[in-house]
């Protein structure tokens, strides 16, 4: 019977291990979360079996993903897409964090100013 009970309680890690997992990839960074619970300790151990327990509090870390600073997914857990605060405006592209790629007539950090035809030409 014990055995079973033991059987039961490993397939049931194993399960919640995979559903608290994702496929990160990209632009990821690793972080540590603490998961406190309590355990019991044996404080007076029989030649076959524990005969007293103590309630104690057992502290697990286990390493998780994310994307990195600059970087964000939109829910594939796929690191790629940069982050420009402010926005790149509706003439620009965000191609790294930070960093808008300015189309037509537009220029500066964000793509915020624009320039005039004359201006394009004199430089």
């Amino acid at each position: 019977m014990d055995g079973r009970i033991l059987t039961i309680i490993v397939v049931f890690c194993m399960i919640v291990a995979v559903t608290e997992s994702q496929n990160w990839t990209g632009n990821t960074e690793s972080y540590k979360v603490r998961k406190s619970e309590t355990c019991r300790r044996c404080v007076e151990q029989l030649p076959t079996y524990c005969a007293r327990f103590r309630i104690i509090i057992c502290n697990t870390y286990a390493t998780k993903l994310r994307c990195s600073t600059g970087w964000t997914h939109n829910g594939d857990y796929n690191c790629s897409i940069p982050i420009c605060r402010p926005t790149c405006g509706s003439v620009g592209e965000c191609v790294a964090p930070g960093k808008c790629d300015c189309k037509g007539l537009a220029k500066g950090q964000y793509c915020q100013e624009s320039l005039t035809e004359s201006q394009k030409w004199t430089g």
